[in-house]
């Protein structure tokens, strides 16, 4: 499903699934390509890919207060969870498993990450990592991550909590983390 430009689209309990129909995919469930607006994503299920993303999103593309909440991805084999890239979105009560190598990766302002349950993140690789910093230019600017539960990684000692990286001088302003759980991991935060 590509959403190109799109404004005040709903998807409420879909199963975005392509192995429930024996098939599979080597591409991103959800892409967000241009600049999308009001865009909520509510209890669906988005799983099962070979190569790509669960919520892609595509260069210079950005979808801004967006709802992303309740929704479960999983086996997601060769990126991220979920790329939030735009202005006040808010990702809540997602859970997040089997993904191979970031949970969440956000990018823009005024961005809310919470309560989500992140949990087996797979080694493959590449170091998996609940939140990783991007190195897009359009840093990050009063994040709210808060109340997410994270379990480590079984097959990995490099797992982190926290990847901070910002190759592209972009700045980072004003982040906050608080009231985060974090339980089995390998090495912490990295910066």
């Amino acid at each position: 499903l590509t959403l190109s430009g799109n404004s005040y689209l709903r998807f409420i309990g879909f199963n975005f699934d392509p192995s429930a129909a024996g098939g599979s995919t080597a591409a991103s469930i959800i892409t967000f390509a241009g600049t999308n607006t009001g865009i909520e994503l509510w209890g669906n299920t988005i799983a099962n890919t070979t190569a790509g993303s669960g919520i892609q999103v595509s260069s210079g593309a950005t979808y801004n207060s967006s709802i992303i909440v309740g929704n479960t991805l999983h086996d997601l084999t060769n990126d991220t969870g979920i790329k939030v890239y735009g202005d006040n979105n808010l990702v809540a009560g997602n859970t997040i498993y089997s993904v191979y190598y970031i949970g969440i990766q956000p990018a823009g302002s005024n961005n809310r990450v919470l309560n989500n349950y992140f949990y087996s993140l797979v080694q493959g690789g590449a170091h998996p990592d609940f939140f990783y910093g991007p190195n897009e230019t359009q840093g990050i600017t009063r994040l709210l991550w808060e109340g997410n539960l994270h379990i480590g990684t079984p097959s990995s000692s490099d797992n982190k909590w926290f990847h901070f990286q910002n190759t592209s001088g972009t700045a980072w302003t004003n982040p906050v983390f608080r009231r985060n759980v974090t339980y089995n991991i390998g090495s912490g935060i990295y910066s």
